[in-house]
This record gives structure tokens, sequence and C-alpha cells, in this order.
């Protein structure tokens, strides 16, 4: 992968994070939880280092709008 494929991952988990930030009582920590909970279905669309650097995305997100 090269490194604009992982920016748009991380970009897609920034704005998932904008949408979930607008939810009352949802922390970015609980969804990631659940995301943990299913990574097992998540293989075959995104590869183990993507996963994290979408999840990377969704905090850095998620901070920024919470600020």
């Amino acid at each position: 992968m090269d490194a604009l494929s992982y920016l748009l991952i991380a970009i897609l988990g920034a704005f998932i994070a904008s949408f979930l930030a607008l939810i009352p009582a949802l922390h970015i920590y609980n969804v990631i939880t659940l995301a943990f909970l299913f990574a097992g279905g998540l293989q075959a669309w995104l590869l183990p280092d993507q996963f994290a650097i979408l999840l990377l995305g969704m905090v850095t997100g998620y901070a920024v709008l919470s600020a």
C-alpha cells in the first residue's frame, strides 16, 4: 500500500468520528471497542495496518471535534 491510501483511510476515520461525535454520550473509545469486537469480519476489507490507521483517524477526528 502506498502512503496516499493510508492517508485516505485516516481521513475516512476522521469522517466517521465526526458523525459519531454528534451522538450524545457516545465516546470514541466505546466505538473502537466495538470495532475490535467486529475486527474479524473487517479482515476481508481491511488489512491490520489499515485498521490501525482507521482507528488513529477516528481518535484524531474525535479529539479535534471535542476540543
